[in-house]
Formats: structure tokens, sequence, C-alpha cells
């Protein structure tokens, strides 16, 4: 064993995905980084947005340490399906692992969409992904490891100001390669209060789509 590297480490390292059809169907198996290594390959994914009552939703920072979107803003929770787990028990366990979080959310599933973005020069996403939503007035305890910052911003002034961009849609995003899918799966910067944002493009699609915004309304409303 590298005495240099933690047992946590290690078991990074051997993450793997579910390699999947475009219609769920698993078909194989693979280790994380082959998976994403250009010619990306699509895989089973999960993505959260946690709210409070207050309008919120929770934005994290992603770690410099990850291998896809180091350093970018993204929704509260994403993370790769396990070849032994479900699209429910890969969002629970994300949700402690990133964020600490073990009780306190009921999860909703939204919708599901299949995408391709660049990540960075060697990796990228090509994912199968299960959208949940949840309330959440607790304590966060973000996992330095994943996460290097978080914050609650206002839901509708984030949504408004992706929802006007020009942006390739996740549908014909699956159907470009290589610098192309560069140039058209860019981040986003937007503005919220005094603090800028710099928008992963996986959370883009989901912001772009009324889905999200129609089922942050119903959860605000039965939780009144």
């Amino acid at each position: 064993m590298d005495d240099n590297k933690t047992i946590r480490q290690l078991l990074i390292d051997k993450d793997e995905v579910s390699l999947c059809s475009f219609d769920g169907t698993v078909v194989g198996r693979a280790d994380k980084y082959i998976a994403h290594k250009y010619p990306s390959q699509m895989h089973l994914a999960i993505s959260v947005w946690l709210f409070n009552s207050k309008g919120q939703t929770l934005l994290q920072k992603r770690s410099k340490k990850k291998i896809v979107g180091a350093d970018w803003w993204a929704n509260s929770v994403c993370g790769n399906v396990w070849p032994t787990e479900t699209y429910f028990d890969c969002a629970v366990r994300r949700l402690k692992v990133e964020l600490g979080i073990v009780n306190g959310v009921q999860l909703i599933p939204v919708y599901k969409f299949g995408y391709k973005a660049y990540g960075n020069a060697e990796y990228g996403e090509h994912e199968l992904d299960q959208v949940y939503i949840g309330l959440y007035e607790g304590v966060v305890q973000p996992n330095p490891e994943e996460v290097s910052e978080y914050q609650w911003v206002e839901f509708e002034k984030l949504f408004a100001q992706i929802s006007v961009l020009e942006y390739i849609s996740p549908e014909n995003s699956l159907l470009i390669e290589g610098g192309e899918l560069q140039e058209k799966t860019p981040t986003a910067l937007v503005t919220i209060g005094e603090k800028e944002f710099q928008i992963s493009p996986w959370t883009i699609f989901m912001l772009k789509n009324p889905i999200l915004f129609d089922a942050y309304k119903q959860i605000l409303k039965k939780n009144k």
C-alpha cells in the first residue's frame, strides 16, 4: 500500500461506474477514470437539488481533486451509481459523503436526462442522470475531499439567469465530441448578491429545464 494515500483515497481510486444504454439498461461496469476519459462512456448518475423553506438552493463548489469540473459550482450533490446500488442508494450515499447529511431530507425523483459535457482536457461527462429534489433545513458538514465551499442562494434568481442563456440541449450534446463539446458545453458565470458562481454545464442543463422549476414550486407549496 502506498503510505502517502489514505484508505479513503484508495477506495476512491477503485470506484466503478455502471455503464448503460440510453434507455437505462446496464451493459457493464468500468473504472471511473476509464469511463470519464474521452471518448467518455455513458453511465448511470444522480443529481440532487436541496431547497429550504426560504426558496434557496444549496450550491457546492467542487473540490480541486475532482477529475471532472474541479472548482466549478454545481447543484447540491452529484454522483456516479455504483454497480451494486440503485439511483436512490447512490443519492443517499452521496448526500452523506459530500455534505454529511444522513437524515432530515426526503428525496423525490423528478426526471431523467442523458447528456455529454466537457470537463477538462482529459475527462468529460456522459451520463444518464436521475434528478432528485428534497427540502432540507439541517446542518451541512461538507467533506473537503469533495466540496471546497457551499452556499445557499435564491433559486429563482439562479434559474432566471441560466434559463435565458443560449445553450445546446442535452439531447444534442449526445451527438458531439472533442473540441465541439468544449465549445458548446461551457460553464456559465452568474452573479447572485455580491458573489459570482462559475456554473457547471450539467447544472446548466437542469436549470434550463422547466420541469425542475415546477418541482421546486411544488415542494415549497407542500411544505408551507
